[in-house]
């Protein structure tokens, strides 16, 4: 199998091809992290390249929680003053992103530009399974602090990442899927932040890199408007999309994204 062919492989979001993928990411990951070599049916470039990092990095592919950026709130508290103009910015496309995902089993998540989670939001049950590895704000989700994850991975690219079950570096996330998007300043093009959704892999939808691409780019847009002096009204993005559904049948053609860039 080329590289190319599970690519598009990965691409297809029925329940069987995501199992079957889920399995052989699983064999694909155990024989890199065995011999450090090219697997027999290697990752996308984009996830082997995170995964080299992450072994040069010496980042433990065992661990089962990511480390805390922050112990204490008043931490927390100057990190998000830190990033204020980012939040300010988020915090209406969170609110959208947070109805529009209602009851589908994902959390919408804001971190910082060194990968630090200021804001996770939505469902309470989700967000209690997840705060077991510590994916809570003020968790570490770089790289260097939690492997290969669309967080972290987006972060390093600088480009949309979505990511499946064992293309995660680390054991303690092989469950999830999740979807990340820089946010980058208006004015300079540095990434400020990282907008993610993140569920259990069996919820991979291929259309979410478009959209959370789309998203981080109404977060740099409400950030733009933030910045310019005679600021005129508040958030005027119009949303028509309609609630996200696990089970909603999509065409192929509008799937077509490519999940290692926008």
């Amino acid at each position: 199998m080329t590289n190319q062919q599970y690519s598009v492989h990965l691409s297809i979001a029925s329940s069987s091809e995501i199992e079957h993928t889920a399995l052989r990411l699983q064999t694909t990951r155990e024989e890199f992290l065995a011999t450090g070599i090219l697997p027999q049916y290697p990752p996308r470039p984009l996830i082997l390249e995170s995964w080299r990092r992450c072994r040069a990095m010496q980042v433990n592919p065992s661990l089962r929680y990511a480390p805390l950026a922050v112990t204490h709130e008043v931490q927390l508290t100057h990190l998000r003053e830190a990033s204020q103009l980012l939040m300010r910015a988020a915090r209406p496309v969170m609110r959208h992103l947070s109805d529009f995902l209602a009851d589908s089993g994902y959390v919408i998540v804001l971190s910082d530009a060194d990968g630090c989670l200021l804001e996770v939001v939505g469902d309470a049950g989700v967000r209690r399974s997840l705060a077991r590895i510590d994916f809570v704000s003020g968790g570490d989700w770089s790289e260097a602090a939690a492997g290969t994850n669309a967080l972290g991975t987006a972060l390093a690219d600088g480009h949309v990442v979505q990511l499946l079950g064992a293309e995660h570096y680390c054991s303690g996330w092989q469950d999830l899927t999740c979807t990340a998007a820089p946010i980058r300043h208006p004015l300079s093009s540095e990434i400020m932040g990282i907008l993610d959704v993140t569920g259990n892999y069996r919820l991979i939808r291929p259309f979410l890199s478009s959209f959370i691409a789309a998203m981080a780019l109404q977060v740099q847009q409400e950030m733009r408007e933030l910045l310019t002096p005679t600021r005129k009204g508040k958030f005027h993005a119009k949303f028509q999309t309609a609630p996200f559904s696990p089970s909603r049948k999509t065409s192929s053609r509008a799937f077509t994204t490519n999940t290692d860039h926008p």
